[in-house]
């Protein structure tokens, strides 16, 4: 205890580097993820064309992150399971 007592405030956390390409990838993993809720409490609320353009912008932006993910040789964390419920929750909308 009496060590720390001169010693002045832990040095601050460093931030994550969200350029690199994976950061990339799971912050639009995470806006694709929120779109398919939104496209969902949508339809619950039965504002069926609001679901269905939240179903389709899902959509788009999961294809363009496994365009991305393929251009930077990541193939193999392209999310499956990502894609299912994309395509099945677009599938509920129309």
């Amino acid at each position: 205890l009496s060590q720390s007592a001169g010693k002045g405030p832990p040095p601050p956390l460093e931030k994550k580097n969200s350029d690199t390409p994976e950061e990339q990838a799971k912050q639009i993993e995470k806006q694709v993820n929120k779109l398919i809720e939104e496209s969902a409490f949508a339809n619950l609320e039965k504002d069926y064309s609001l679901a269905l353009d939240k179903a389709k912008e899902a959509s788009r932006k999961e294809r363009a992150l496994c365009k991305l993910r393929e251009q930077g040789g990541q193939t193999d964390n392209i999310n499956i399971d990502l894609t299912y419920s994309v395509c099945f929750n677009l599938a509920v909308q129309y």
